[in-house]
């Protein structure tokens, strides 16, 4: 919801959450980006603890319907003026310093256990970093 307010406001088109690719999409977080602070989380049963933030190629760029590349840069130029690696502690466990220049947004979760996930499951979130 953030993204898309910031993009609404500079008159871009809104993007779909599908060309981020996410396996995992939470619904009512406290606040914007909220994940990569989430160490630890269990949803169904399988714990996820947080790894790296996950950075962005050309992908968020097609159209995951149709698999045609959008014109322009955006999502990607909006994010850029707030997501980059060099914003976000280069440096970090979550941002590697190879990594300073490149945009992030969500982030990377490992997990132990085998199950599987539903949709509107509560994400019991136990350790934030």
């Amino acid at each position: 919801d953030f993204l898309n307010r910031k993009l609404k406001s500079c008159g871009c088109i809104e993007a779909d959450w599908d060309c981020f690719r996410a396996t995992v999409i939470m619904d009512g977080a406290p606040r914007e980006h909220y994940e990569d602070s989430i160490a630890r989380a269990v949803i169904d049963g399988i714990s996820f603890v947080g790894d790296t933030l996950s950075s962005r190629c050309v992908m968020v760029h097609t159209d995951q319907h149709t698999g045609e590349f959008r014109d322009g840069y955006e999502p990607t130029a909006t994010l850029a003026t707030y997501r980059k690696g060099s914003m976000l502690n280069a440096g970090s466990a979550k941002v590697p310093t190879t990594k300073k220049n490149k945009i992030f947004f969500t982030r990377n979760f490992d997990h132990f256990e085998e199950g599987e996930l539903v949709i509107g499951s509560h994400v019991h979130i136990e350790e934030l970093d």
